[in-house]
């Protein structure tokens, strides 16, 4: 339920140029080859999804079974992508404006980001993601957030949020926030393989190295994950430590969640460069066992 398309060719290389149907199609039948039969598409889609869904959905192009929220929403203007179609509305007005240009496409969902990446940007008002809620809301639209902060999830709640598209990783949930999650049936993906890849390839971990995964994906990005310019630049990264802290604190608080008998949905964050569509289906499975989960 948390998956992205279009964004690279071979699962490595940059975002620039790659949104095409035979690209999307592509790694759809690549998921679908890992046993991935579903996936939600979150929010970096270009227009062209609505077709390639549309078709799908009429039975005349194949692949995993595919889901979108269309173009997303954001304030974050920290590390992001050249050529990002994502709404940033500056006012509620604005907000409300953009939520009715993408309800016209007909989308299953809304996607936005709440957070400021580890304080590199900047977040959505509280005010304009309170109008996107409450817009999408009178469209029909549920509405899915990326977040990190408990007291941002709490908000997001309080304003209506219908599911959590990331683990809450800067400090253990609470009882109110469970509380109010169950009352309302809102869901929680953990995406743990997403916090883990900020670290995977400085750190070597041993899933490198599966042939399930290598024999899924083109030798040049498997090469560029691995290359001394990779590993270094990942080793060299400010906030290694606080991603490494981050999964240990998803992991924490999917247990909590889970025992507390709040909905988990599943999800991975895949399919951005140097997220492997497929593979981290499993990996993200083997973690939540890891978390506390039962294979079950």
């Amino acid at each position: 339920l948390h998956g992205h398309l279009g964004l690279s060719s071979n699962g490595a290389d940059s975002v620039i140029g790659h949104y095409t149907e035979e690209n999307v199609l592509k790694q759809l039948n690549r998921y679908l080859s890992y046993g991935v039969a579903t996936v939600s598409s979150l929010g970096q889609d270009e227009d062209e999804i609505y077709k390639i869904r549309d078709a799908q959905h009429a039975g005349t192009l194949g692949g995993a079974r595919l889901y979108t929220a269309g173009r997303g929403f954001l304030e974050y203007t920290g590390r992001t992508y050249p050529n990002d179609i994502r709404y940033r509305p500056q006012t509620p007005e604005e907000a409300r404006a953009d939520v009715r240009e993408l309800a016209a496409h007909h989308p299953d969902f809304l996607k936005m980001w709440v957070d400021d990446g580890l304080g590199h940007g900047t977040k959505i008002k509280p005010a304009i993601y309170q109008a996107i809620i409450e817009e999408a809301h009178k469209q029909h639209i549920r509405v899915f957030a990326h977040e990190y902060y408990l007291g941002d999830a709490k908000s997001l709640l309080a304003a209506g949020l219908d599911g959590f598209a990331h683990s809450i990783r800067d400090q253990s949930v609470d009882s109110e926030l469970m509380q109010t999650m169950k009352a309302r049936g809102v869901f929680l993906i953990p995406t743990l393989v997403r916090d883990e890849v900020l670290f995977a390839y400085a750190d070597n971990l041993k899933w490198l190295d599966d042939p399930f995964f290598q024999a899924g994906y083109d030798p040049a990005a498997l090469a560029f994950i691995r290359s001394p310019q990779n590993v270094e630049k990942g080793r060299r990264d400010p906030d290694i430590a606080k991603y490494r802290a981050g999964l240990e604190m998803a992991k924490k608080n999917l247990k909590t969640l889970s025992d507390a008998g709040v909905k988990i949905a599943f999800g991975t964050d895949s399919g951005i460069p140097t997220r492997f569509p497929g593979y981290f289906e499993h990996r993200e499975l083997q973690l939540m066992v890891e978390a506390g989960l039962t294979p079950m």
